[in-house]
């Protein structure tokens, strides 16, 4: 039997049952839980961020997390894709990253690799004139990226083509 059968065979018996769990408080309960489950839907749905729609989605209806529980799970969520992304670029900073095997410029006269950096930076000032403009024609400057390429501190990145 279902309520409508109730009310259409037994009418005086579906009010006495209204009444009774009106007098109660049953009915009041119903709409007090409802209004706190709509409150806590409201707050979980307020600590939504962009890129976090299904996350969210899942924690309004589970039925027990709240606005707190809701944010506290965002930020975690939001720190583990800021830290793959952070790995990534780094990734892709070790792999753009090159450092010059030679200082001595490409397709020109050989410098002995051993000699000290001073000569072989001379050297590769003397034979280049793109690498002469590029330093503004401040040899001591070249001199000095030479020789922090040379311990390791200084990186040249791949110029796009």
């Amino acid at each position: 039997m279902d309520i409508n059968k109730l009310k259409a065979e037994h009418p005086e018996l579906a009010e006495t049952l209204r009444a009774e769990a009106h007098a109660a408080g049953v009915i009041e309960g119903m709409a007090q839980g409802a209004e706190k489950e709509r409150a806590r839907i409201k707050a979980v749905e307020e600590a939504s961020m962009p890129g976090h729609e299904a996350l969210i989605a899942g924690l309004k209806f589970d039925g027990k997390t709240s606005g707190g529980e809701a944010a506290v799970a965002v930020i975690n969520a939001e720190k583990a894709k800021r830290g793959q992304k952070m790995g990534d670029l780094r990734d892709d900073a070790k792999a753009a990253a090159v450092t010059p095997a030679a200082v001595t410029p490409e397709n020109k006269a050989e410098v002995d690799k051993d000699a000290p950096i001073e000569e072989r930076a001379k050297a590769a000032w003397d034979a280049d004139a793109a690498l002469r403009n590029e330093f503004a024609g401040n040899f001591s400057s070249y001199l000095a990226y030479s020789k922090a390429t040379e311990d390791g501190l200084a990186k040249t990145f791949n110029k796009p083509a």
